[in-house]
């Protein structure tokens, strides 16, 4: 077989041989790719249909743009854009961009999903320039180009994600439905606390309507119902308050627990001993019994800390669990109303008498 020769390629058959790459990789049951072999239209090179429910279907059916360019491989994945392009899809619902770079005869292809308010943040101090140069994720399969669909689908429902809808402006949050975050240009089912210092897009559903939590602030969820918190199929918490202010995502379980998830993926899990035994215990055992896969669930939607049970603060808390498991079955057996009482509380003398009680059950 001959090898073709990079120098001998016009701009014209790159672009063709763009497009051929990107055709073949959006051939599936969920996305078309509608772009000419060789487009002379400015800015708009076509588009992807996305079906979110398969094809036939038209419902849920998105229409993306895209801009497709060929290149010499040069080593690297940047590729240089026009401002004016970039302005013209800011301004019409954001752009999939996508860059095939040929080798001999061998294609590395990259994609990158811009929604208009990152286009805005691109273009911010770079007024004077014709052109700008975007980094790019490289593309192995069609399975990573729907991710890009799925969360393209998922932006452009939100309804405040340009942060324009702030203050008094914003409608009542109503009662959360769902929730759904984007790492890494995934779309996943609930919140994903990640070890990782990866960047996160969360979007809650409500009865009102999806907005996107991580641009604006979220005193209270303008309800009197308080949240579930279910694991394991049992229902663990009936109270918990989920709002966001200048610390990050917050969940309230009860007042002897708290969960924190900062903008840069950080978290932890306050426990208060301070309170009552029960609300202490209740807090542990949730904290205890996260399964292997450490997801639990709010109001049906999937919380998963990545990596939970294998913290420091989990590992150093364990053998105080363990003991006041110990210290509730004393209580339990001997039928003692411990309702409101406080470990912390205790008097040096009782202190002794249920340490003592501890060291016998563990004895048993």
């Amino acid at each position: 077989m001959q090898l073709f020769m990079d120098e001998n390629l016009d701009s014209q058959t790159i672009s063709e041989k763009a497009v051929i790459q990107f055709q073949n990789l959006f051939a599936t049951s969920y996305t078309t790719l509608a772009a000419p072999a060789y487009s002379n239209e400015p800015t708009w090179d076509g588009f992807v249909m996305f079906y979110s429910n398969k094809k036939p279907s038209k419902i849920g059916l998105k229409k993306i743009n895209v801009q497709i360019k060929g290149e010499i491989y040069n080593g690297n994945s940047s590729h240089s854009f026009e401002r004016v392009d970039l302005e013209n899809y800011r301004d019409d619902g954001g752009v999939l961009l996508l860059v095939s770079k040929i080798k001999q005869e061998q294609y590395y292809n990259y994609a990158k999903l811009l929604m208009p308010d990152e286009i805005e943040k691109i273009l911010k101090g770079k007024e004077n320039q014709k052109t700008i140069i975007i980094h790019l994720k490289q593309i192995f399969n069609s399975e990573q180009l729907i991710d890009l669909c799925k969360t393209y689908t998922l932006k452009s429902n939100d309804k405040n994600r340009n942060g324009k809808i702030i203050g008094e402006n914003m409608p009542p949050m109503g009662i959360l439905k769902s929730i759904k975050s984007v790492v890494n240009d995934k779309v996943f089912d609930g919140i994903i606390v990640s070890s990782k210092n990866e960047k996160m897009y969360l979007s809650m559903e409500t009865d009102t309507g999806i907005y996107y939590a991580n641009s604006i602030v979220i005193d209270r969820f303008e309800t009197n119902k308080l949240m579930k918190i279910e694991m394991n199929n049992k229902i663990y918490f009936e109270n918990a308050m989920f709002y966001k202010d200048e610390s990050g995502i917050n969940i309230i379980f009860c007042e002897a627990l708290k969960f924190v998830l900062r903008e840069n993926m950080s978290y932890t899990f306050t426990l208060d001993i301070k309170q009552t035994f029960n609300k202490v215990i209740q807090s542990l055992k949730f904290l205890f019994e996260i399964p292997d896969d450490d997801i639990f669930y709010l109001m049906g939607s999937p919380i998963k800390v990545d990596n939970m049970h294998n913290t420091k603060e989990i590992k150093e808390i364990r053998e105080y669990y363990e003991n006041l498991s110990l210290l509730k079955r004393y209580f339990d057996e001997n039928k003692i109303d411990y309702a409101d009482l406080c470990v912390d509380k205790l008097s040096e003398e009782e202190q002794l008498y249920y340490s003592s009680k501890i060291n016998e059950y563990k004895k048993l």
